[in-house]
């Protein structure tokens, strides 16, 4: 008897478009992340993916990530471009 378990993938890339990456490999357009490339960002995605691994225990099967995650990565990089453009203090340069 064979048995064949098919996983649940789901795909976080930085510095990339990930939905393109992840198509690229057939996967489900739900299922990747573009995570913006700093520590806010990483945050959110880490509990976003987490709150994905609970469902997938939980379910069987993941759901993806969805728009208010990808909101969060936005709103991560934004957040970013306005630091880089400041002296440190939010003041603009």
């Amino acid at each position: 008897m064979c048995v064949t378990h098919v996983g649940e993938s789901l795909f976080i890339g930085a510095n990339q478009d990930a939905a393109l990456t992840a198509q690229g490999v057939g996967m489900e357009v739900d299922k990747p992340l573009s995570m913006a490339h700093s520590g806010e960002g990483a945050q959110a995605a880490y509990e976003s993916t987490s709150r994905n691994v609970r469902e997938a225990r939980r379910e069987g099967e993941v759901s993806g990530y969805t728009d208010a995650d990808r909101q969060r990565q936005s709103e991560a990089d934004d957040s970013r471009a306005a630091a880089d453009s400041s002296d440190g203090t939010g003041t603009p340069m």
